[in-house]
């Protein structure tokens, strides 16, 4: 299943075709739970992108004060 990708695998259990093509196939409850897995990674790989962002941002911000400050000034 990992070969195949999470996106094939979601499209083959939503349309009750064999996941795999070697016998024997994984169960519903297996399928159900890989999938689960890989939604969690994705969405944990989102937050850690999202906080470096924003991390970043603020960084950006905090560095960037004594310039702008002069400026205003």
């Amino acid at each position: 299943m990992k070969r195949l990708g999470v996106e094939i695998v979601r499209t083959r259990f939503a349309a009750r075709m064999p996941i795999t093509d070697n016998v024997p196939y994984p169960d519903t409850d297996f399928v159900q739970r890989w999938l689960a897995k890989q939604n969690r990674k994705a969405k944990l790989q989102i937050d850690i992108l999202t906080t470096v962002a924003v991390l970043g941002a603020i960084a950006a911000c905090v560095a960037a004060w004594p310039v702008v400050k002069e400026w205003l000034q």
